[in-house]
């Protein structure tokens, strides 16, 4: 279950997004962080950034 403060803001990234899939499997604070500034990256630039 996920808790209810971080609902508002998990519905907001989309279901393939591997930070969701790791905030819905109670991951680390410290994993899920480091993903989601992976995710932020790309997003600022997808063209410059490693998929690694």
């Amino acid at each position: 279950m996920i808790h209810p403060i971080l609902e508002p803001l998990i519905i907001q990234v989309p279901d393939t997004a591997l930070s969701r899939k790791l905030i819905e499997e109670e991951r680390s604070y410290k994993e899920i962080t480091q993903q989601l500034i992976h995710e932020q990256q790309w997003l600022h630039g997808p063209n410059s950034c490693n998929d690694t």
